[in-house]
C-alpha cells in the first residue's frame, strides 16, 4: 500500500483508508462541505454549542432576524395588494403611504442585519410570500371578487403586523442590546414610525369592521335564515 501523508494511520484489514478531511475516498467532499438534496451546504446545519455562548447568541439572533425579515416582506406585499384593491379611495391613499413606509422599514431591517454581521436570507422571505399568496385565496369568502371581508381581514392583519413590528424594534433595542451595538440605528424613531402607521390605518379598520358586521342595509329587509339572523338585524352601529 502506498504511503500518503494525508491519511490517518494505517488502515486495518477490510477497512477503507480515511483522510484528515473525514473522507474515505479520493475526490470526496469533506462532511462539513457536503450539500444535501436541496443544495444547502452542510455547514448551515449547526448544533448549539454549550461551550461558546457568544456563538450561540449570534446563531439565535440570526434565526430570529431572518424570521422577522420574512414577516416584514409579507406585510409589505399585503399592504401593496390592499392598496391596489382600494385604489382612488381615502383608504387606498392611506394604504399607499403605509405600504411605502413598510417597504422602507424592510430595507432598514436588511441594513441592520448586515451591520450586525448577519446575511439576510433569500429563501425565508420567498417562502413566506408564497404562503401569503396561497392564504389569500379563500380569506375573502369569494372565489374571485374583492369582498368586504377581504378589506377588513387585510386591515386587521396589517395592524397586527405593524404592532408586531413595533414590538420587534423594542425587543432589539432593549433585550438584544443592538442599540449599543448599532448606535447609528434610531430605534426610538422606528418605534414611533410603527405607531404612526398603525394610527393611520386604525380608523379605516374600524370603519371596515362596522360596515361588515353591523350593516345598516339589513334593516328593512325580510328576516331570513332563522331567529339568529333576525336578532342580528337588531344590532345598530353607534
Amino acid at each position: 500500500m502506498s504511503s500518503d501523508p494525508d491519511r490517518l494511520g494505517t488502515p486495518q484489514s477490510g477497512e477503507r483508508p480515511r483522510y484528515h478531511d473525514g473522507t474515505t475516498r479520493p475526490g470526496a467532499q469533506p462532511r462539513n462541505q457536503r450539500h444535501d438534496r436541496h443544495g444547502r451546504a452542510g455547514t448551515e446545519r449547526r448544533e448549539v454549542s454549550r461551550n461558546n455562548p457568544a456563538a450561540d447568541r449570534y446563531w439565535y439572533l440570526k434565526i430570529y432576524l431572518n424570521d422577522q425579515l420574512a414577516l416584514g416582506v409579507v406585510w409589505r406585499q399585503l399592504a401593496r395588494r390592499a392598496q391596489r384593491s382600494n385604489r382612488d379611495t381615502p383608504l387606498g391613499d392611506a394604504l399607499a403611504r403605509v405600504a411605502t413606509g413598510i417597504a422602507e422599514d424592510v430595507e432598514t431591517f436588511r441594513s441592520l442585519m448586515r451591520q450586525a454581521g448577519i446575511r439576510p436570507s433569500r429563501m425565508k422571505p420567498g417562502a413566506a410570500v408564497a404562503a401569503e399568496r396561497l392564504g389569500r385565496l379563500k380569506l375573502n369568502g369569494r372565489l374571485a371578487d374583492y369582498s368586504p371581508l377581504s378589506r377588513f381581514t387585510e386591515l386587521e392583519m396589517l395592524t397586527m403586523g405593524i404592532e408586531g413590528k413595533k414590538q420587534l424594534w423594542t425587543t432589539l433595542r432593549d433585550l438584544a442590546g443592538l442599540a449599543t451595538q448599532l448606535p447609528d440605528v434610531d430605534f426610538d424613531q422606528l418605534i414611533e414610525r410603527a405607531a404612526a402607521q398603525k394610527a393611520e390605518l386604525e380608523p379605516h379598520r374600524v370603519r371596515a369592521g362596522r360596515e361588515l358586521f353591523i350593516s345598516r342595509g339589513l334593516s328593512g329587509r325580510s328576516c331570513v335564515g332563522g331567529d339568529r339572523l333576525c336578532q342580528f338585524r337588531a344590532i345598530r352601529s353607534p
